[in-house]
């Protein structure tokens, strides 16, 4: 790092001066930052068009020292090729109290049509709005590029304290998320919505601007999170493609309900517009699960789930370990009302193999328009009930 880049945070915003450089650098550089070094990033730390660039934050601290007047985000990275960083530690301007909705774009990590990202060993704290952000190409900052983001990883890392999502993603063909920790989010854990608006193909029939396709979130460990665990609301036509999205072997450590996917209903629109191909396997929930939609202990039970999927094609639910709330020793004890799942037009859904200890039932009351397998469950009150060997 040249010697005018000061590294001790005496410099009231090096945003700048470390976007013009490293953005200036040839393609296949290796940069190291000093070791524990200091940086006050006011601005945005822009990262764009770079090609092979290897960056070593050597434990250095990025911090934020004001927030943003104006909602933006901390790092972002733009049409960048085989980008890798590491070992940074990131520290927002989130006291607990300037987070939320009107916050969102202050995101930790934005990411723009960008082709293989390595994100490694980065600890990441106390962001406004999302973590990490794979948004669609929408800023302006890339031209008429509105190709997804591909082939991006996020390894080993800690995130700590969002004012509101832990992981959006809305444009990628290519995710893996691995051996993690997302703790303390405003809203959803993970939030994977497009809004209102559709996938769009180029003339060979590949997506782009929006979809999420091939993502791996494993091995994580996701705490104390406000509302869903995995939230996916794309019910608009034409739809937006979602296709082969697993959850293996994750720990879900939050009273919270679990998912809620909603995909275009598969008979009313083109196959490219699906969602289809879900893995939910092998994950443990730490505390019981609440319903999607409120209800009462009180209610008839069954009316509620803890999951909610419609307009999948072809998912699989299987060797989970989710408890759900059926009272505590003092209230309604053993009293199960909140099914597991709430599914509508769903082709092929298999679900089997699983512990739902305190569900009323597997289905919701309802439930319909599916073909449906399901066996080899157990539920009710002390795991008591079992709906049949496979």
């Amino acid at each position: 790092m040249p010697s005018s880049i000061k590294a001790d945070c005496s410099v009231a915003d090096s945003a700048g001066i470390l976007t013009n450089w490293l953005n200036s650098l040839p393609a296949n550089s290796t940069v190291n930052f000093p070791a524990n070094g200091c940086f006050l990033i006011n601005s945005t730390l822009w990262v764009h068009n770079t090609t092979g660039l290897t960056i070593n934050a050597n434990n250095s601290w990025l911090v934020q020292s004001v927030a943003p007047a104006v909602p933006a985000p901390f790092i972002f990275l733009t049409q960048d090729t085989n980008l890798a960083m590491s070992n940074a530690v990131v520290v927002g301007a989130y006291n607990g109290t300037n987070g939320g909705a009107d916050q969102e774009g202050d995101y930790g990590f934005l990411l723009e049509a960008d082709h293989g990202v390595t994100l490694t060993h980065l600890n990441v704290n106390d962001i406004q709005g999302d973590f990490i952000n794979l948004n669609a190409p929408d800023s302006g900052d890339t031209g008429n590029d509105i190709s997804l983001n591909t082939n991006i990883t996020i390894q080993s890392s800690s995130f700590t304290n969002a004012g509101f999502h832990g992981l959006t993603v809305e444009s990628v063909n290519g995710l893996k998320v691995n051996q993690s920790t997302f703790t303390n989010m405003g809203v959803d854990a993970m939030d994977f919505e497009y809004d209102v608006f559709s996938t769009t193909f180029d003339g060979q029939g590949n997506p782009q601007e929006a979809a999420q396709d091939n993502v791996c979130i494993t091995n994580d460990t996701w705490t104390n999170f406000k509302d869903d665990w995995f939230a996916s609301m794309q019910g608009q036509l034409p739809g937006v493609q979602q296709a082969n999205v697993v959850l293996y072997n994750n720990v879900i450590n939050a009273a919270s309900p679990l998912i809620v996917i909603t995909g275009t209903n598969p008979y009313l629109t083109p196959s490219q517009f699906w969602n289809k191909g879900l893995l939910i396997a092998l994950n443990k929930g730490l505390q019981p699960a609440i319903s999607t939609t409120g209800g009462s202990i009180a209610d008839p039970p069954g009316n509620v789930a803890a999951m909610s999927v419609q307009g999948v094609v072809n998912a699989t639910i299987a060797g989970n370990s989710f408890p759900l709330f059926d009272g505590m020793p003092d209230y309604f004890a053993n009293t199960p009302y909140i099914a597991v799942m709430q599914v509508y037009e769903d082709q092929n859904l298999i679900i089997r193999d699983n512990d739902f200890s305190g569900a009323y039932d597997i289905l919701q009351t309802g439930s319909s328009g599916n073909t449906v397998t399901e066996c080899n469950n157990f539920f009710g009150v002390n795991d008591a009930t079992n709906d049949g060997t496979c």
